[in-house]
C-alpha cells in the first residue's frame, strides 16, 4: 500500500501481520510508541532525494542545494519544512543511495563497493 495511514490502520485492526512504512512516517513512530515491534530498519538515508532538471547549470544546482540545506535556520524555514513533513535537508553523497539499493537487493553488492 502506498498510503502510510492505511498501513497503520490495517496493522492496528489485524488485517496485516507485517507492514512496511517510511522511516519518517508518523505511522511508524506512533506504532513504536504504542509498543508495536519493529522487525527491521533500513540504513539511515535521505528520504527525499531531489533530482534537478538537466536545464539547470551546476551553479544553479549548488544554489538550490545550499538553500535547502540552510532552510531550517532561516526565518520561516522551519514552518515550510513542517508543511512538507521533514525537519531539514542534508547533502548526501550518491554512494549512500547506491549502498541503500544494495541493502535492498536492487544492486549487486560488488557494484555498490565500486
Amino acid at each position: 500500500m502506498r498510503d502510510q495511514a492505511a498501513i497503520g490502520w490495517s496493522m492496528e485492526n489485524g488485517f496485516f501481520d507485517v507492514g512496511v512504512v517510511n522511516s519518517v512516517s508518523a505511522v511508524g513512530r506512533t506504532w513504536e510508541k504504542k509498543g508495536g515491534r519493529v522487525l527491521a530498519r533500513s540504513p539511515e538515508t535521505p528520504n527525499m532525494p531531489l533530482i534537478a532538471s538537466p536545464k539547470l547549470s551546476r551553479a544553479q544546482i549548488a544554489a538550490v542545494r545550499a538553500a535547502l540545506i540552510a532552510l531550517d535556520s532561516t526565518e520561516g524555514g522551519p514552518a515550510i519544512l513542517k508543511k512538507v513533513g521533514v525537519t531539514g535537508f542534508k547533502d548526501t553523497p550518491s554512494k549512500e543511495y547506491v549502498d541503500l539499493l544494495a541493502w535492498l537487493g536492487d544492486v549487486p553488492a560488488d557494484v555498490a563497493k565500486k
